[in-house]
């Protein structure tokens, strides 16, 4: 039973990456908790998943979009996740790098890695930026111009590049 005597509602093992991801995205938190991933993960549970929010702060994408930070951190998401709450918040950095964007770049890696948000964001991280490949992302509506069938089928982007890289991972071809 939880402390305020409510069950719960669903089975969560917390860790110190869903804490870091919860506090990140609520910067009023970031004051109370600063990285106390048992804090965040005690706030989350007890109040953010009663309130319908969801952990969508990404520490690899973090990464990624700053080459300062891919040089300090490497691949830790918990230590991206953490700079953002300590440092990168109050320095006005956002995430601007999507793993999925940059996977369908580049076919290489949608057949290695599939549609895998993190498997990109931790190739970038790792080989890719020093191999000079570009973090620009695939760019969607350009690729839905010029196939207008697509245009209005997908809810999201991130809808969108998972049917395109799975279509090219699982076939060969790309999506038309």
């Amino acid at each position: 039973m939880a402390a305020s005597g409510r069950v719960p509602v669903f089975p969560l093992v917390c860790n110190g990456s869903l804490a870091a991801r919860w506090a990140s995205v609520r910067r009023n938190l970031i004051k109370a908790f600063g990285a106390n991933s048992d804090a965040g993960a005690f706030h989350f549970i007890e109040y953010g998943n009663q309130e319908g929010r969801t952990t969508t702060f990404d520490g690899y994408d973090y990464i990624a979009s700053y080459s300062d930070l891919i040089q300090a951190y490497g691949a830790n998401e918990q230590a991206g996740a953490a700079h953002f709450i300590n440092f990168g918040s109050a320095e006005g950095r956002t995430t601007t790098f999507d793993g999925l964007a940059y996977t369908a770049q580049y076919t290489d890696l949608m057949n290695a890695y599939g549609a895998n948000n993190e498997a990109g964001a931790v190739h970038y991280i790792t080989y890719g930026e020093r191999e000079g490949r570009s973090d620009a992302g695939f760019n969607v509506a350009a690729y839905q111009q010029a196939h207008p069938d697509l245009i209005g089928k997908f809810a999201t982007n991130d809808a969108f590049l998972t049917a395109y890289i799975n279509t090219y991972h699982n076939t060969g071809e790309f999506l038309v």
